[in-house]
């Protein structure tokens, strides 16, 4: 039996749903050290390039699933084509990388993301883990949506996941986005501007706030099982777009969820200029599923407002 955390919002209306039941399972599984016996340490001594070029490597050669890799460099290190392997993948410690994942992870290693660091999705693949840390200044995020749904986070630990306070997983404004005139991207994409008044907000989760003129976005999506990304709010009169809804997170964690840091999915906030604010973006979705969960982190996923603040927001 697992635990559940969601948050879906719109419209700055927050739902949270929790289960928990005991489990009364357990598997030993003996001699797990020996998969480490030919691990070897590779390091990352190229400057910002491809993971798939082995000159990139100390050893000049590719990781393996047998492989303790670091990347601890001022660099953007691309994955994409054939998925990635290693035993153990480290972001960061000294300096400040970004692994840009557009793949899968071919084996089931653990990864730790450490300050400065980040890891960004680049797709909507599950990527698979044993274990998740990211320590106190690391990020994970995904990249910007635009129109239609790309990309979002999408991961899995098999083990635990532990999110250190100071630690980010950060999706604000990363959804549908707005439109410089008419309504918002996404299912729940606000209206845009009629005649000298504003554009409303996007919905989500809730509808959207109205305009002086317009209906907010429609609710959609799954409360329980939040899946899809914050909409847009609608355009202003002056041609300024809404704010865009929040990304998505979806994690399934086998062990331990630990908590404490920050996992934010915000819409942004609609612009103010004379002739008609736009609309605010709806909050996106987060769906954690585990083992358990506890910590004393913060799980936002709130619309953003119009311009001025009021009554457009999403």
């Amino acid at each position: 039996m697992r635990s559940r955390l969601n948050c879906v919002s719109s419209k700055s209306v927050r739902r949270w749903f929790f289960s928990a039941c005991k489990c009364a399972a357990a598997v030993i599984l003996p001699a797990f050290f020996l998969s480490d016996v030919n691990a070897a340490s590779i390091r990352w001594i190229g400057g910002s390039g491809s993971w798939s070029v082995a000159s990139n490597w100390s050893g000049g050669v590719l990781p393996t699933a047998t492989d303790d890799v670091t990347i601890d460099a001022a660099v953007t290190v691309t994955a994409s084509g054939a998925p990635i392997s290693f035993n153990t993948l480290v972001l960061g410690g000294t300096s400040a990388p970004k692994l840009m994942l557009s793949t899968g992870t071919l084996n089931v290693g653990a990864i730790t993301i450490n300050n400065n660091a980040v890891l960004e999705q680049n797709s909507s693949l599950q990527l698979v883990f044993s274990e998740i840390t990211i320590n106190s200044g690391g990020k994970l995020t995904h990249t910007a949506n635009t129109s239609a749904k790309q990309y979002s986070l999408n991961i899995k630990a098999t083990g635990n996941f532990t999110l250190q306070s100071g630690a980010t997983i950060y999706m604000d404004g990363l959804g549908y986005t707005g439109n410089a005139s008419g309504g918002g991207n996404g299912p729940g994409g606000g209206k845009g501007a009629y005649d000298s008044l504003g554009g409303s907000g996007g919905g989500h989760g809730g509808s959207g706030g109205n305009s002086d003129s317009q209906y907010g976005g429609t609710y959609n999506d799954n409360l329980l099982a939040p899946a899809d990304l914050g909409s847009a709010g609608g355009g202003g009169k002056s041609s300024n777009a809404g704010g865009s809804g929040g990304g998505l997170l979806t994690a399934s964690i086998g062990g331990v969820a630990h908590i404490y840091g920050l996992i934010s999915a915000n819409g942004i906030s609609g612009t103010n200029i004379s002739g008609g604010s736009s609309g605010g973006g709806a909050g996106g979705g987060i769906n954690i599923s585990a083992g358990s969960i506890d910590g004393s982190g913060v799980v936002q996923a709130n619309g953003g407002d119009k311009g001025a603040g009021g009554p457009y927001g999403g």
